[in-house]
């Protein structure tokens, strides 16, 4: 200290003044130099100290560069935690050179970061999460890890979906997987599955469904049938159909055989003859002729025939 300084009272300072030689007190507002540092600000050395309130003695933390009036405590170096304590409305600041920050607000905690955030650990745990972003891209830079998965805690059963995807606010979900691992889309679009376009699947699909569906069920060259020219395996069976039942109308008596090779307490033969006039023959596996609890001509195409017990075997039926 340039001046030799006597304590009066609490309330003064007493100096000696190197021109008059005489004592005198320092007036209200009087810049003191310390340090043999010149200048209107109060530093030790030359250099500025933190004041109680969060300010700086010479001034250097006024533009947000080195300190800036927001903590009340800058660091409690205690036995305990290193607690950094704010009061209401002063937040916490980090600002890179270019302007971006990290900002602790001091009323509710909340942090803002205007720059990248990354996170170099192996695992970032966030609790009870809602996320409002842009786009979030997982990129996997470990080819031994799965980039995404999603499951409940040890112990926690779902209760909600699991994932649920909307295109509206609040509106239908287009995309679903519920708390059963149950996957439910309102509409599936894409190319190819396994090189075929996927409208092809279900064109094909109605076509082999309904019998009165357009299109082709089954080509005829997929099969072998010589002299049928027709252009689908219905169209081929259907002419099967017709010129066997010519034949058998042309030739008078046919003997047609059913095969049941399942045991079964109930056959059912249906000849599509349209006739009641019929004979029935019954035989089991070994070809000896067995007979039935019950043998009924339900119409002029099917016979009933009921068994006390499972019965396999095949049925030879004649008929005009």
């Amino acid at each position: 200290m340039n001046t030799k300084s006597l304590l009066n009272d609490s309330e003064s300072l007493l100096y000696r003044d190197k021109t008059l030689g005489e004592m005198a007190i320092l007036p209200p507002g009087a810049i003191v130099d310390i340090g043999g540092v010149t200048g209107p600000n109060f530093t030790i050395g030359g250099k500025g100290v933190i004041l109680s309130d969060g300010t700086t003695s010479d001034g250097s933390g006024s533009g947000g560069i080195l300190f800036k009036p927001t903590t009340q405590i800058v660091y409690n170096n205690t036995a305990g935690e290193a607690l950094t304590v704010c009061t209401s409305g002063k937040d916490i600041v980090w600002q890179a050179t270019n302007g971006r920050q990290l900002r602790f607000d001091a009323d509710t905690g909340q942090v803002d970061i205007t720059g990248d955030l990354i996170v170099h650990g192996t695992t970032t745990t966030v609790i009870r999460s809602s996320i409002e972003t842009d786009r979030v891209a997982i990129r996997a830079i470990d080819a031994t890890y799965v980039p995404l998965i999603m499951e409940p805690q040890v112990g926690v059963v779902p209760v909600l979906d699991v994932v649920d995807i909307k295109v509206l606010h609040g509106g239908e979900s287009v995309f679903r997987v519920d708390k059963d691992g149950e996957t439910h889309i309102t509409t599936i679009h894409t190319d190819k599955i396994n090189d075929k376009e996927l409208p092809g699947y279900f064109t094909e699909l109605d076509n082999h469904l309904s019998l009165t569906a357009p299109g082709i069920r089954h080509t005829a060259d997929q099969i072998s049938a010589a002299n049928m020219a027709r252009a689908t395996v219905q169209g081929v069976l259907e002419l099967m159909q017709a010129q066997i039942i010519a034949l058998q109308a042309s030739s008078g008596l046919q003997l047609i055989e059913f095969p049941f090779t399942e045991p079964s307490t109930a056959w059912n033969v249906r000849h599509n003859r349209n006739t009641k006039k019929v004979m029935v023959t019954i035989y089991d596996e070994n070809d000896e002729e067995i007979i039935p609890d019950s043998v009924k001509i339900a119409d002029g195409n099917l016979i009933e025939i009921l068994w006390d017990v499972e019965q396999a075997g095949r049925v030879v039926i004649a008929v005009n």
